[in-house]
């Protein structure tokens, strides 16, 4: 009897799989042979589920976002009973993860001026991507008002920026704390 693969979930896990292999290589230094070793697949099957790096970046991105924010919005649903309380934890998991966020910030740069990249595909992906960590920022803050939102997204993407660029209030997680309490409330 032949072997039923779930296809998407396949998808996913090679992607997950190739998350680090993006961020230690850089977009235009990967290739698909070195993003197969690195999943421990065969560069066939990779192309059997994705059509080229570009294809499965895409999909590396999607997938980084679904799991990010997605998981700690559930966490602290599921944790803090009061929308409030969330902030600081919040905070301090983007804190925590600001390593991680830098390396798929510089990767995501990197991916925007390649030649492998049509502007409208790099747009749409970053649109797909602010709606997802949006949606998962509404459920873990119970806000609705998109501009508060971007607000607290803007601040995140500040607190990376800043830490790539060496500067030590990044991490200021009471300061950012207190700034974000007050814009929503």
């Amino acid at each position: 009897m032949p072997k039923i693969v779930d296809h998407e979930a396949m998808r996913d896990g090679l992607a997950e799989r190739c998350v680090e292999a993006f961020a230690d290589q850089g977009y235009g230094r990967s290739s698909m042979r070195s993003l197969a070793e690195a999943a421990g697949v065969s560069t066939g099957t990779l192309y059997h589920y994705f059509a080229n790096k570009s294809a499965l970046f895409q999909h590396v991105v999607e997938r980084v976002a679904r799991l990010d924010i997605g998981e700690a919005s559930q966490f602290l649903v599921a944790v803090y009973a009061d929308p409030a309380e969330r902030v600081r934890p919040l905070m301090q998991f983007v804190a925590a993860a600001i390593p991680r966020l830098a390396s798929h910030f510089r990767v995501l740069n990197e991916y925007s001026i390649h030649p492998d990249n049509p502007g409208e595909v790099w747009t749409a992906l970053m649109q797909e991507s602010r709606g997802r960590y949006l949606d998962a920022l509404r459920v873990a803050l119970e806000v609705e008002d998109e501009a508060r939102l971007d607000m607290v997204l803007l601040t995140i993407c500040g607190m990376v920026l800043r830490a790539m660029c060496a500067d030590p209030t990044s991490t200021d997680v009471d300061a950012v704390v207190l700034q974000l309490e007050r814009l929503l409330s």
